[in-house]
């Protein structure tokens, strides 16, 4: 989501949580953010208001007189599942892979308009993969295709029982 101004993202958390739960169809089952989204609130809201589980780590604290504060965020410090939370890691590799292959920065100007410019990299994305894997399948099955005529030659030229 693109904003007007620049602005730290902890402040839309919500904002894109309640724009994505709009969609009935979306069944939103587990929050995963990193320490820059570290609140109560993000917390509460994730598992109060969206019934979902939420992964988000809590700050190292600065000064040791400081105790970290909320019922969420003190079971983070606590611990939570790490091999749940590097999941993320694999929506931060298609964010690089966009921007990698379709630049960093959008050209729009207003910002309805960047928003969908965003959209239309994310789908493009989408469908380059699907191509890719459709014609991984397809090759595969040629390569089968191709052997199966191989045994079938071989098999009627040398008059073999078995193969």
């Amino acid at each position: 989501m693109v904003l007007e101004l620049p602005s730290f993202d902890n402040k839309d958390f919500v904002r894109s949580y309640k724009k994505l739960n709009q969609n009935d169809s979306v069944n939103i089952g587990l929050v995963l953010a990193d320490k820059g989204y570290d609140s109560e609130s993000n917390h509460i809201y994730a598992r109060e208001i969206l019934g979902a589980e939420s992964i988000i780590p809590a700050r190292k604290n600065r000064s040791k007189d400081f105790k970290t504060r909320g019922k969420y965020r003190k079971e983070m410090k606590s611990g939570y599942d790490l091999d749940r939370y590097r999941q993320r890691n694999k929506v931060e590799t298609v964010n690089s892979v966009i921007k990698r292959k379709m630049g960093d920065c959008v050209r729009a100007r207003k910002v309805c308009n960047q928003n969908r410019e965003i959209l239309f990299m994310v789908m493009v994305y989408n469908i380059e993969r699907g191509m890719n894997y459709s014609l991984i399948i397809l090759v595969g099955f040629l390569e089968s295709l191709q052997l199966t005529m191989f045994l079938y030659i071989i098999y009627h030229n040398f008059n073999l029982k078995e193969i």
